[in-house]
Order: structure tokens, then C-alpha cells, then sequence
């Protein structure tokens, strides 16, 4: 097993993958950074645990929307 370390605000987190997934996970990481920035960057204030749930709604929410246009297009065919 792999192991890569996702900065968030600065700290290093050990995320575990796959031997060849590093980058991949490198870069999964680095979007949820960005995102946790964006919020600060907004003037929120919260702890790093409350930032990575919200982030992680945020991108649940990406998620879905992206779900919801894929059925809408197969419906439209």
C-alpha cells in the first residue's frame, strides 16, 4: 500500500491508496484544499474537522447535480 500526504491548511494528512494511485489521490487532495481555501477565503471560521464535512457536502452536492444531469440526458434520448 501507497501512501500520500494531503496538505490541508498547511497540515500534512497520510492518505492511504494503492501502489500507482498516488497521483491520482495527490490530486483528489489538492481539490478538497482548494475548496476548504475558498471557504476561509469567504470568512468562515471553523475547525479543520467542520471544514472537511463541509466540503465533503459540497462536493456530495457536485455529485448529485452531476447524477441528475446524466439521468436527464438519458431521458432526453
Amino acid at each position: 500500500m501507497a501512501q500520500v500526504d494531503v496538505l490541508i491548511r498547511g497540515r500534512p494528512y497520510p492518505v492511504g491508496c494503492a501502489a500507482g494511485e498516488e497521483e491520482a489521490v495527490g490530486l483528489l487532495g489538492r481539490t478538497v484544499s482548494q475548496k476548504i481555501d475558498m471557504l476561509v477565503g469567504q470568512g468562515l471560521q471553523a475547525s479543520d474537522a467542520q471544514l472537511l464535512l463541509m466540503v465533503a457536502i459540497i462536493l456530495a452536492e457536485e455529485v448529485e447535480n452531476e447524477r441528475k444531469l446524466g439521468a436527464n440526458v438519458q431521458h432526453a434520448s
